[in-house]
């Protein structure tokens, strides 16, 4: 079964990513991550192992937001997309980790736009 079709989150997933781009593209942290990439799965039951890694010669950081099945399509409308979006800006913690093995990277600059972009995302 397709988790993340059932559960119903293109409407808040895809108009996330599209705004995420726009505010992030222009944005100049360094030349130690060039690229995040952040997937979102429903998963019904677990515990399940979140997938985050760092592709050095890439300079690509990838890793999993993983969200409980049964809530998320539970709700609907304005609820279920304040939970992802809660998911995300909390996800940032994830990025944080890397503060040790990317040295050339502006960590608290980054955190900051990471922040006001979702203080101010409706």
């Amino acid at each position: 079964m397709d988790f993340d079709s059932a559960a119903k989150i293109e409407s808040v997933i895809f108009p996330l990513q599209d705004a995420i781009g726009s505010f992030f593209q222009p944005k100049e942290y360094g030349p130690g991550i060039a690229w995040i990439s952040v997937v979102f799965n429903c998963r019904d039951g677990g515990p399940y192992n979140l997938r985050k890694r760092f592709d050095k010669k890439d300079r690509l950081l990838m890793y999993d937001i993983i969200s409980d099945f049964v809530r998320i399509s539970s709700v609907s409308g304005q609820e279920k997309k304040d939970i992802m979006l809660g998911l995300f800006k909390e996800s940032v913690n994830t990025i944080m980790t890397y503060k040790k093995k990317v040295s050339d990277f502006d960590f608290e600059t980054f955190q900051k736009d990471w922040n006001l972009f979702f203080e101010n995302y409706n």
